[in-house]
């Protein structure tokens, strides 16, 4: 069954890789078992990864099973891809 375009991502975790004027660089999407139970080399000792792409934000979006969102959060890099501080939004 194909999914409506604006039906809300079920168990899925977006995550989106930005650069410092707010350009999308990279966009990966998960399960959101996988996101908990794996590393993620946008997110997790991604150092290389983040700066030589010239991400210095990374925002997520986590879904339940049931499509809705439980979380929206917001990690902000240096231009050397370390971590600063996140912002994180609960629903």
């Amino acid at each position: 069954m194909k999914k409506d375009k604006d039906e809300a991502p079920r168990g899925e975790v977006i995550l989106r890789g930005l650069n410092p004027e707010g350009g999308l660089v990279v966009e990966v999407r998960l399960d959101v078992f996988k996101y908990y139970e794996e590393l993620h080399e946008l997110l997790d000792d991604g150092i290389e990864y983040r700066s030589s792409r010239n991400i210095t934000f990374v925002t997520g979006e986590i879904y339940d099973y049931e499509g809705k969102k439980d979380q929206e959060f917001t990690n902000f890099y240096g231009s050397d891809g370390t971590f600063i501080r996140n912002e994180v939004k609960f629903f």
